[in-house]
């Protein structure tokens, strides 16, 4: 997810290709199963860098043949940059935030009242001198070990986060009217009309 490059148009590749040279506009594996509700054996997530966003597909059949690009393991790199735990929450009611330490970023820790167009969730995070998050930024608080469907988040740090839709500032790139979406509800990813009416939790 974090070598998406969400500014490049379909059909891709939406990766930094000075960086990546070569890269086909194509689905690659990740290790993070898919939770559900199929065996999660036979199901995982991947990205598809034609068009930048998050799914899953079977591990057997047809889809089998999937491109991946390798990482070096943790054991290697060395252990956590930052001291569990990872969200601190603080305040009370509308003004209570969560601290990322991995991250940095401070969230709202409550989400919009009412779902909402595009143009209004801007609205309503600037009104709390906060902004909309980005696709990358709104992706790092998916829990991709909670079963789907389901709140895919940490509820005891987001309670009652409803499993559904949430903005992100990032414009889905060559397509007018479309921004892209986080489903807490599959942890996948995908544009949608800036009209339509969904959820969004604010960043700072």
């Amino acid at each position: 997810v974090s070598l998406v490059d969400f500014t490049v148009p379909f059909p891709g590749a939406t990766i930094n290709e000075v960086a990546f040279p070569g890269t086909t506009a194509d689905k690659s594996w990740t290790s993070t199963p898919y939770l559900g509700p199929y065996d999660p054996i036979a199901n995982a997530y991947v990205i598809d860098f034609g068009y930048g966003r998050t799914d899953s597909s079977s591990v057997t059949g047809d889809d089998v043949a999937i491109r991946v690009r390798c990482v070096v393991p943790s054991a290697v790199r060395g252990p956590s940059c930052y001291p569990p735990p990872r969200f601190v929450a603080a305040g009370t009611g509308t003004s209570a935030t969560v601290t990322d330490a991995s991250t940095k970023l401070i969230w709202q820790r409550s989400f919009s009242p009412t779902t909402m167009t595009w143009d209004a969730a801007q609205t309503y995070c600037s009104k709390m001198s906060l902004r909309v998050p980005s696709a990358h930024e709104l992706q790092t608080i998916v829990d991709y070990t909670v079963p789907v469907p389901g709140s895919t988040i940490d509820t005891a740090v987001f309670p009652k986060t409803p499993p559904d839709y949430y903005w992100t500032s990032s414009p889905a790139a060559g397509i007018p009217g479309k921004a892209w979406i986080v489903s807490f509800s599959s942890g996948a990813t995908f544009t949608i009309l800036t009209s339509d009416a969904w959820w969004v939790r604010c960043v700072h």
